[in-house]
């Protein structure tokens, strides 16, 4: 292996293949697609096996695809938006100390009212789904979990829209595989707020979700991340650009699928940085 390729890991358990066949004969029985065979064995391993459960991400994800166009609203139309209208919107973060993946987005800094057509709002959600994609670019990831970090610096009421939260619930719950072990508030606003916002999401989140989101100072994130990978504008040592690990990423999530669809099964590929 040259200098300027790594290693990804896609092996999967015995288990895991028997939750994999055992959704794959599913869905096919059904006449339920799915993207890819790393997206199939994404969503096994998700559902830990469980075949309803499984056939409803399938479900669901096909779903917010057709509703959202992303056969035509493709990556680089996602992501030129967010570059274009919102780039403050999105930010790195580094591994937290159990190997999960995440990224951090700024929402006291996003107005959701700048999204006016319904063009716009599929570029927003397309560049959602490919931040998930980002999160999970090998079955090792898939498998270990992500998190999400949400500065609320400056949040207001001017900030919330139901309307766009569902949209975005709805990309990632029980449709894109995806587990979220939590979701860490950085600088939340006022209590009654922070409070009321929370009540509100309580109607379209499941339970276990709003169980995982957890205030927390500066300061306390270091429970969480080692020094190196915390965002450097928070006192710590993590400066990578959000961009350049995002592709970094989805040149990884492709390199999955790529070899997964190639008939060699699920195992470690070199992929060229």
């Amino acid at each position: 292996m040259s200098s300027n390729e790594m290693l990804v890991g896609n092996e999967m358990s015995e288990e895991e293949k028997g939750w994999m066949s055992a959704l794959e004969e599913a869905a096919k029985a059904e006449g339920v697609s799915w993207d890819s065979r790393f997206f199939l064995a994404s969503v096994a391993i998700v559902t830990k096996g469980d075949v309803k459960k499984g056939l409803l991400r399938l479900r669901n994800w096909k779903k917010v695809c057709e509703q959202y166009d992303f056969k035509n609203v493709g990556e680089k139309h996602g992501t030129q938006w967010i570059k274009d209208h919102a780039n403050s919107l999105v930010f790195s973060v580094g591994q937290d100390k159990n190997g999960c993946n995440g990224y951090g987005v700024n929402l006291g800094s996003f107005l959701p009212s700048v999204l006016k057509t319904d063009y716009e709002m599929q570029c927003y959600l397309r560049a959602v789904a490919d931040n998930m994609r980002h999160n999970t670019p090998t079955l090792a990831h898939v498998r270990r979990g992500s998190f999400f970090f949400v500065e609320l610096k400056g949040y207001g009421w001017r900030n919330f829209s139901m309307t766009l939260d569902k949209k975005v619930t709805s990309v990632y719950q029980d449709a894109y595989p995806i587990k979220v072990k939590k979701i860490l508030i950085v600088n939340p606003p006022a209590l009654s707020l922070f409070v009321a916002i929370k009540e509100i999401c309580k109607v379209f989140v499941k339970k276990k979700t709003i169980d995982r989101v957890a205030p927390v100072s500066p300061e306390g994130l270091s429970q969480y991340f080692e020094h190196d990978q915390i965002p450097a504008y928070l006192g710590g040592g993590y400066a990578q650009d959000f961009w350049q690990k995002r592709d970094e990423n989805l040149k990884i999530h492709r390199a999955s699928v790529a070899e997964m669809e190639s008939g060699s099964g699920p195992r470690a590929a070199t992929v060229s940085m």
